[in-house]
């Protein structure tokens, strides 16, 4: 089983936590998670942003390139992504909580969660049926992806599990399947994650690549 299910808030603020300091006062920290409001602001350092201009700039994608989103939240990522001039991008997210909250608005900056909800489907990759439904609903049913990026998704999964999820999305394009995930920093990292550097996830998955969530190390 994986070792997080992804269907609480709390899996995603745990995952996303930052304490920046409301008008920069250190006595005052403001505890943040998986809000627009945090991650899309200088004091989150523009983490979307940041880490989808690096891998796309280290790969040299065209803007033509088709690009699917595995584990994509309320997709940001593929927001930062359209912002660089790539419009065939897709994603893919089965979290019942971000789901059920994608048109919910942040009470931060005053938008949906989600701008780009109807290109978020909710397809089941590890089997055959849900990846050809995947494939028919976004590309179309003959087009196949360049790149299928999973955003720290592996982290979820124990090894196995990752060797599998793997293969199945090799099976779903002819081309790149590359892995963000968050390395292995501490031994004070949360026990609940499968954490590696990313040697070891190259070790384990050698035809797959793999970037650091900010965009500054890959293992190609």
């Amino acid at each position: 089983m994986p070792l997080r299910t992804w269907n609480t808030k709390a899996d995603w603020d745990d995952a996303y936590q930052s304490t920046p300091h409301e008008g920069n006062d250190p006595l005052n920290p403001v505890r943040l998670g998986y809000e627009r409001g945090a991650l899309f602001t200088e004091v989150a350092d523009g983490m979307f942003g940041t880490r989808w201009s690096n891998v796309s700039a280290h790969f040299n994608w065209p803007t033509t390139t088709t690009i699917a989103v595995v584990g994509c939240g309320f997709g940001w990522g593929i927001e930062a992504l359209n912002s660089l001039g790539y419009a065939n991008v897709w994603g893919d997210e089965t979290s019942t909580y971000i789901l059920l909250e994608m048109v919910t608005v942040d009470s931060r900056t005053g938008l949906p969660n989600s701008l780009v909800d109807g290109v978020i489907l909710s397809n089941d990759l590890t089997g055959n049926a849900g990846r050809r439904q995947f494939q028919r609903d976004s590309v179309g049913q003959n087009v196949t992806f360049d790149v299928v990026a999973t955003e720290q998704v592996l982290e979820s999964l124990t090894d196995q599990e990752a060797i599998d999820f793997s293969a199945d999305l090799n099976n779903l394009i002819g081309g790149r399947v590359l892995h963000i995930v968050t390395p292995l920093l501490t031994l004070q990292q949360d026990a609940n994650y499968n954490w590696k550097t990313l040697d070891d996830w190259k070790t384990l998955i050698p035809g797959d690549s793999f970037a650091s969530m900010t965009g500054e190390e890959f293992r190609d």
